[in-house]
């Protein structure tokens, strides 16, 4: 039987299903919890720009090894 694929479907379309809500029915509340400023807002600002670099180099690392540029056709 095709169960083990059945729930696999099933549950991305109930978790889709469950995101789609989400950002469909949304409401910020106003409260803020947390502010970074001053060398805390750096920091965070920092890892950020660190963190986009350190991918856009694996991805460029990963070439045409990857199992995503052969998923998309490219070989």
């Amino acid at each position: 039987m095709n169960g083990g694929m059945l729930a696999t479907t099933t549950y991305a379309i109930i978790s889709s299903a469950q995101l789609l809500a989400l950002f469909a029915l949304w409401r910020p509340s106003g409260i803020v919890w947390w502010r970074a400023d001053g060398m805390a807002f750096c920091v965070i600002c920092a890892a950020y720009a660190i963190s986009w670099i350190l991918l856009a180099k694996a991805s460029f690392d990963a070439g045409e090894r990857s199992s995503q540029a052969r998923w998309a056709g490219r070989r």
